[in-house]
């Protein structure tokens, strides 16, 4: 059965061009616009000529004035106008799918119109807030998450997971594995500023004296960089002073992190970037040696992806997406808050920056092909494609049998 021209709804909270969910979800979108009408359901979408999108802005109202606690009502709100929305739709043109951007969004905006309306569901898992340390959400966040996210699992007809290990936490929380495809994010170097993927010369790893290590995030805890900076302690203690890290980000760690630097003697290896704009990270990715993602726990962090596009080698806890990403030919991987191994992949790296450069090209390689988001966006199709004819079909069967029981 041929898709083309198909309409679907996307539902998502804002799609974005930077940002993380709202970054992909606006991927997901123009990548699907090559074969489907899309109809975006949030709170705001970028600009675009593409007239196969087509944007419904919506303006739920907000509690921010709670504070902390306003976290599930601005959710419900937003799921309110969401569900509103995606019913008019229904009864306006002739919709194929909706397509899901948080377990929420799943269960109480496109639960009863797909269910009324027979509409294949899918969607796409960020994350999942029972992987994150104890205490990450307030109990409110916790019990909203628990209430919604088994029900997701039910009623979607797809799960499109990042990593494998994302998959297995669908599974885990209700998911059938005969739903779950793993597709991964891709990555559009333009996005960092690169014309192309980079494909370096050896050159560029000896032109450095020393290592030059790079973090780009949010100084969050989670993302564990304290684990890196005492690494870099240890790597002095055995010698190795020539070991600089550069932290681009900022976020709620950052006085923090700057007091345990101080604190470790560490001023002169350690430099604070700030936040810089993502279209002007290239030039931090290609001055660097190694990228480092130190995270506790992550799903996939896109920034993997961007290092790979800058023909990086990868630094990373073997963890969540991120050992689904750095194999031993794009990298080196440690255990979460091991800083002592961290400590001995870093010196090892600075020895050999011969090493370094073999890995990078096997980083390249798959930023150009495996996560290219033109490779993405084909496995993308292909799963709605394979979701909408077997709603479709089994909608014929219903049909069918309703006709041979009046006969």
């Amino acid at each position: 059965m041929s898709t083309e021209g198909f309409s679907i709804a996307v539902i998502t909270h804002d799609a974005e061009e930077g940002g993380s969910v709202g970054s992909v979800a606006w991927n997901h979108i123009k990548l699907l616009a090559n074969q489907y009408h899309v109809y975006v359901i949030s709170r705001g979408i970028p600009e675009t000529e593409n007239p196969r999108i087509h944007p419904i802005l919506i303006c739920p109202k907000t509690w921010n004035g709670l504070r902390r606690f306003c976290h599930v009502p601005n959710e419900l709100s937003f799921q309110r106008s969401a569900r509103k929305a995606l019913n008019q739709l229904s009864k306006e043109i002739n919709l194929k799918a909706v397509w899901c951007h948080s377990h929420g969004t799943v269960t109480l905006s496109a639960s009863p119109t797909a269910r009324q309306k027979g509409l294949a569901v899918i969607m796409t898992t960020h994350g999942d807030i029972f992987e994150r340390p104890v205490g990450t959400y307030d109990y409110l966040m916790t019990l909203f998450y628990k209430f919604v996210t088994k029900r997701a699992y039910a009623v979607a007809d797809r799960v499109h997971a990042l990593s494998p290990y994302m998959g297995d936490l669908a599974v885990k929380h209700g998911a059938k594995k005969e739903k779950i495809r793993i597709i991964p994010n891709g990555v559009y170097p333009r996005e960092i500023g690169l014309e192309h993927v980079l494909f370096r010369e050896q050159s560029m790893f000896t032109r450095n004296e020393g290592l030059k290590v790079l973090f780009v995030g949010n100084l969050l805890p989670i993302k564990g960089l304290r684990h890196l900076i005492r690494a870099l302690k240890i790597a002095q203690l055995k010698g190795s002073n020539d070991i600089y890290l550069q932290c681009v980000g900022d976020g709620l760690e950052r006085q923090a992190l700057q007091n345990l630097t101080s604190e470790l003697g560490l001023v002169k290896q350690v430099t604070f970037v700030g936040k810089v704009v993502k279209n002007k990270l290239h030039r931090f990715y290609a001055s660097a040696d190694v990228f480092c993602v130190p995270s506790d726990s992550d799903p996939l962090p896109t920034v993997v992806l961007e290092a790979f596009s800058a023909g990086l080698p990868v630094v990373g806890t073997a963890t969540g997406g991120i050992s689904y990403m750095v194999s031993d030919e794009r990298g080196f991987l440690f255990e979460p808050g091991n800083s002592d191994e961290l400590a001995e992949i870093l010196v090892r790296a600075a020895g050999n920056k011969a090493a370094l450069f073999e890995l990078s090209r096997e980083c390249s390689a798959a930023a150009k092909d495996e996560f290219s988001w033109d490779n993405v966006g084909n496995q993308l199709r292909v799963m709605l494609s394979e979701c909408i004819a077997e709603k479709s079909g089994a909608r014929e069967k219903i049909h069918t049998g309703r006709l041979r029981g009046r006969s």
